[in-house]
């Protein structure tokens, strides 16, 4: 007599990542300025002269924060019965099939048929 198993089994898994971030700045500028002028005034000539300066200062402020989520499934499943069962044969070995089945998605299964050769 011989034991025959007969089932399936199947996984599944799939995980998600997402990610979403935002980022803000805010800038300042300062300037200020001068302008001097001063002459001379003579006989028959009149001389003068301007001079300007100025500064400016500039200051930038920012900041930026990210979030990340993530998730993840696996699910899995089986199915098994063993029966006994008494074959007639000339002494050659007895096979059973097993299928092996993989998705586009991820999932695996594994089918044990109930022929026998």
């Amino acid at each position: 007599s011989y034991e025959l198993q007969e089932g399936y089994s199947t996984s599944y898994s799939t995980s998600q990542t997402q990610e979403q971030g935002w980022s803000q700045s805010v800038a300042n500028t300062v300037s200020a300025g001068f302008e001097f002028c001063g002459g001379i005034e003579g006989e028959g000539f009149t001389m003068g002269s301007c001079a300007s300066g100025g500064v400016e200062v500039t200051r930038e402020v920012g900041t930026s924060q990210s979030q990340q989520y993530s998730s993840a499934f696996t699910r899995d499943k089986s199915t098994a019965t063993t029966r006994t069962i008494s074959i007639q044969h000339d002494g050659s070995a007895v096979f059973q099939f097993e299928y092996f089945v993989t998705d586009d998605c991820g999932g695996e299964a594994t089918v044990s048929t109930t022929q026998i050769a």
